[in-house]
């Protein structure tokens, strides 16, 4: 229905070029092309070898000299007028008080506000009333503009009032609203903000010099650009189409106003910048109608809804399915001009909307021909034809997990005994704590379906049936392996390899009477194609139907809530035609206050276009210094901070001792072997006053496949806090952390692993010694207690099962310096 991509046959030959055979095909194989050495690893990143495409086939070619991208155009009339430097408004603090008017303050709002004296008499901006603001706003450089097409649909049910005769047709008239998406993909290459996160031609990236482990990520290292590119022209560019859409109310508390934006982005920017809205990677690029349908019978309401869909879709997309024929000169970020094929690529949508694009039932699967009978027995079938349906994407797993995995858990195990167990975690910092258990909520975000995941194996471990262990763990291990930003050969088969132990222990929940007799679940079914459209397009997180819901906000509900609720898309598309015109002049100002890039010189300069396009051939990357050889993670140095000074009130050794402070029970003998034989004749004492500190901070080290942003993790030693009844406060129990300690007892165990040298703790005080005492440390100090040494993870749930240790009757207890605690850790109570 969507697919656009070129046949042999209806490729358009470029000038002085014509399309490849598939012979030509065959011999123009990337695997011919010749790898370089990694580049130095920076904090961060992993070592990586490229394979770029055959650089004969000259993928993502440029033609003529560098153009102007559209804010260099701007700059040059800017230059032409005197005095135009911020478009029409006289000065900066004219321009910053025109966004935030635009962004926050509504029509009638913003005349009352430029009438009041303080603004009109005082600052005296020039616009004196809204319409002479919104002129302003309006002469600034545009985007792509909006068209309106009025659709007119012939029903099933008679006009009787037109026509007594019955022979007259019921018609309703609806108003498609759009842009032209090849307009759209122009803005989106040519933008220059972009120019650091874009990429033109497909590349393989592998962790080893042997190449026997691939790396998947973003889109241009999936196979599914290498494949297409192959059967494109030499020097053409492809840019990969994801649209996404996904109907949304306007209103919760008057009428039934609803909206079903549809949503463009391109592969070829990276999906760290496509995921974020403020940077405006994802562009709206039309407005489905949500007709009533009353000229229609009740029975065949859902089959006009389904068909009207696709003439709208064929309209939106009539100017890429010829685009992506022959392609379109473009100007790109780089100022360089390139021959662009626009394809689609994959379609972001929930399972109902996926069923709607794909022509299928809501029982089959949009992707593959399985059977609806047959959808939970995890085998391979047929494919959908490519000339059927799009590749879909949809991140699934938080839905099999809420909707699934915990409902049947807790059907087995109990709602009272489920929220007791989530209630009895403890508290830790980076884990939600969910006081009042799960079962009495009614509605949940992903957010929430994440912190349950961390803690979930663990609650439901305890005294559990083997099996259901085995699938719980299964379930959970797969959509952490789906989450992952990058991945490689070895994280695939990982997330292939606990699919697998989820179907071969699924069927306990049957037995339990945790789920009915059958698992042919639309979502379970979805998770078997999740390996297949990774490798494809990249990892899921450049494919998430949360990006849409969050677009909505912007593009949806604050253009209907600026809107008069009548006729309100004319107005919304006006309201955004303003919001992105904005937003475009202040990325352009700020790309113009810059330092800009050296411009990239012609490569090919002989034959300007439009005239002839020769494609100049890119040179095969260089290859860097190889000063990283070896497949490691290269981290800076692991550091903590910490206030310079304790940052609670000194307290006696006493307190610390006793239960209502942090009991530390074996506080004062601890102390007294840090102090060392040397020191034997200083006793420390219950009443000696210690400072203490609340926390340490570890800023763990970035890791490509979670994010590439750095986290931070806490270790807290606070004794419990009374409650304030005068002041409203309740009382707040201790957070004593448990750590992993650096130690040098031998573990062979642990030995070559993550874990080596390293062993448990519970942090119970940071403290400072008092002046008078004969030792310096130098550095502040922590009571610890210690845990059992590692032992070999539990096969079944694949934790480490840990007891404190003791000595002497008592807990085995240590003083020691701050800079062997390593990072904290999260122990589930059993």
């Amino acid at each position: 229905m969507l697919d656009n991509i070129p046949l042999e046959n209806e490729l358009g030959s470029m000038p002085d070029q014509t399309a490849t055979t598939d012979a030509e095909s065959d011999q123009i194989d990337g695997d011919a092309s010749i790898p370089t050495q990694p580049p130095a690893a920076h904090p961060g990143q992993r070592p990586q070898w490229h394979r770029t495409f055959d650089p004969s086939h000259g993928a993502g070619g440029t033609y003529g000299p560098p153009q102007k991208t559209a804010f260099e155009l701007i700059r040059d009339a800017e230059i032409l007028k005197p005095g135009m430097v911020l478009g029409p408004f006289r000065n900066n603090d004219e321009w910053q008080l025109a966004k935030w008017l635009i962004k926050h303050v509504g029509h009638t709002a913003t005349e009352e506000f430029l009438k009041l004296p303080i603004i009109s008499d005082r600052a005296k901006p020039s616009f004196g009333g809204k319409n002479d603001f919104f002129d302003k706003i309006d002469s600034l450089p545009g985007g792509v503009k909006w068209q309106c097409k009025v659709l007119d649909i012939k029903g099933d049910l008679a006009d009787l009032e037109k026509d007594p005769t019955g022979a007259t047709m019921r018609r309703e008239q609806v108003e498609l609203w759009w842009r032209d998406p090849v307009e759209c993909v122009k803005e989106l290459l040519g933008n220059p903000v972009f120019r650091n996160v874009m990429r033109y031609a497909p590349e393989k990236l592998y962790a080893d010099r042997g190449e026997t482990i691939e790396v998947v990520n973003e889109m241009w290292t999936a196979s599914w650009w290498w494949e297409i590119q192959k059967r494109l022209p030499p020097g053409a560019t492809i840019a990969p189409l994801i649209l996404s859409s996904d109907k949304t109310m306007l209103s919760n508390f008057r009428g039934d106003n609803s909206a079903w934006p549809v949503y463009l982005t391109i592969g070829n920017i990276g999906k760290e910048t496509r995921r974020q809205v403020s940077s405006h990677a994802t562009v709206l690029i039309g407005y489905l109608p949500i007709p009533k349908f009353e000229c229609f019978d009740k029975n065949t309401r859902s089959l006009a809804k389904y068909r009207l869909f696709h003439q709208c879709m064929t309209v939106i997309m009539q100017s890429i399915i010829e685009a992506g024929k022959s392609g379109v000169p473009m100007v790109c970020a780089d100022s360089m001009t390139r021959l662009v094929w626009p394809i689609f690529a994959a379609y972001v949508a929930d399972y109902p909307e996926q069923c709607l694009i794909s022509c299928c039932k809501e029982n089959r699967c949009p992707i593959c021909r399985v059977k609806p009978n047959e959808r939970g027995d995890h085998q391979e079938h047929e494919l959908r034809d490519v000339r059927e349906t799009l590749y879909l994407m949809q991140r699934q797993q938080k839905g099999v997990f809420k909707d699934h995995l915990v409902s049947w858990c807790t059907e087995i195990i109990g709602k009272l005994e489920i929220d007791k167990r989530f209630r009895e975690m403890p508290d830790h910092h980076g884990v939600r704590h969910f006081k009042n258990g799960i079962t009495s909520v009614s509605q949940w975000t992903g957010t929430e379906h994440k912190e349950m995941e961390k803690v979930f194996l663990g609650l439901v471990a305890a005294g559990a049936h083997p099996q259901m262990v085995a699938a719980v763990r299964g379930l959970i291990d797969f959509a952490y392996f789906a989450s992952l930003e990058s991945h490689t050969s070895i994280t695939l088969a990982g997330m292939r390899d606990a699919l697998d132990t989820f179907h071969t222990n699924k069927q306990i929940f049957i037995e339990l009477k945790g789920r009915s007799n059958h698992f042919n679940i639309p979502k379970i079914h979805s998770l078997d194609h999740y390996e297949r459209l990774i490798r494809l397009f990249g990892s899921a997180d450049g494919f998430n139907t949360e990006s849409p819901e969050r677009l909505h906000i912007d593009y949806a509900k604050n253009a209907y809530r600026a809107s008069n609720k009548k006729d309100y898309i004319d107005q919304m598309t006006l309201w955004l035609q303003r919001q992105e015109a904005v937003a475009r002049f202040s990325a352009y100002l700020e790309w113009a206050h810059s330092p800009q890039p050296t411009p990239l010189p012609a490569i090919s300069t002989s034959i300007p276009l439009p005239t002839t396009l020769v494609p100049a051939i890119p040179n095969a990357r260089p290859a860097p210094d190889p000063s990283v050889d070896k497949d490691s993670l290269v981290i800076s140095d692991r550091s903590f901070s910490m206030a310079k000074l304790p940052t609670t009130r000194p307290v006696p050794a006493s307190h610390i001792i006793s239960l209502d402070g942090h009991n530390a029970s074996r506080f004062l003998s601890a102390l007294t072997s840090f102090l060392g034989p040397s020191n034997s004749q200083f006793t420390a004492r219950p009443f000696d006053v210690f400072g203490t500190w609340k926390r340490i901070s570890f800023q763990l080290p970035k890791i490509p496949e979670v994010g590439r942003r750095h986290s931070t993790n806490l270790v807290r030693a606070t004794a419990p806090a009374p409650a304030k009844l005068g002041q409203r406060k309740a009382a707040v129990p201790a957070c004593l952390d448990f750590a992993l300690i650096r130690t040098g007892e031998p573990n062979p165990l642990t030995e070559g692993t993550a874990l080596s040298g390293l062993r448990v703790a519970q942090v119970k005080v940071i403290f400072e010694l008092p002046k008078h005492y004969p030792v310096k440390p130098g550095k502040p100090l922590a009571y610890i207690e210690w845990m059992t040494p590692l032992r070999t993870p539990d096969p079944l749930d694949g934790y480490h099962h840990l007891s404190r240790s003791s000595r002497q009757h008592g807990p085995y207890a240590e003083i020691i310096t701050v800079d062997r605690i390593t990072d904290t850790l999260f122990v589930s109570i059993n």
